[in-house]
């Protein structure tokens, strides 16, 4: 094999290459832009669900026990207590700059990767040009 044919595969698969990163680290911008819209209901970071709502939170923690009810009182007539709505809001804070965190870092990532991938694209694919004009 010659060395411009060498070249010439060698730019191809960095091309490639550069095509898949730049797709796959798009997704993941993409999804973590989507995350940090709605961090409390992402998936990607397991968040939990039952911090959607004070009320799902309050039965939640009244099944598990945690909050005291009266005698013969359905789960969601038990009273919600300062101190119950301050761990509700502690935790639910907790998980969204923990979210926000992992989103923002995901995102950054990714969005660097596609911009390595276009530069390293856009280069080689020039190069690949000049090589076959000179042939």
């Amino acid at each position: 094999m010659d060395r411009v044919r060498i070249a010439q595969i060698y730019g191809y698969l960095v091309c490639l290459i550069a095509v898949v990163t730049f797709l796959i680290s798009l997704n993941s911008a993409v999804g973590a832009a989507i995350d940090l819209a709605d961090p409390v209901h992402s998936a990607s970071y397991r968040g939990d669900p039952r911090l959607a709502s004070f009320d799902v939170y309050r039965v939640e923690m009244a099944q598990r026990g945690a909050i005291p009810a009266p005698a013969g009182a359905p789960e969601a007539a038990r009273p919600d207590s300062a101190q119950l709505r301050a761990a509700y809001e502690a935790a639910r804070e907790d998980l969204i700059s923990s979210v926000r965190f992992r989103a923002i870092r995901e995102a950054v990532t990714g969005g660097l990767l596609v911009l390595v991938s276009a530069a390293l694209f856009v280069a080689h694919w020039a190069w690949l040009r000049r090589l076959g004009a000179r042939e």
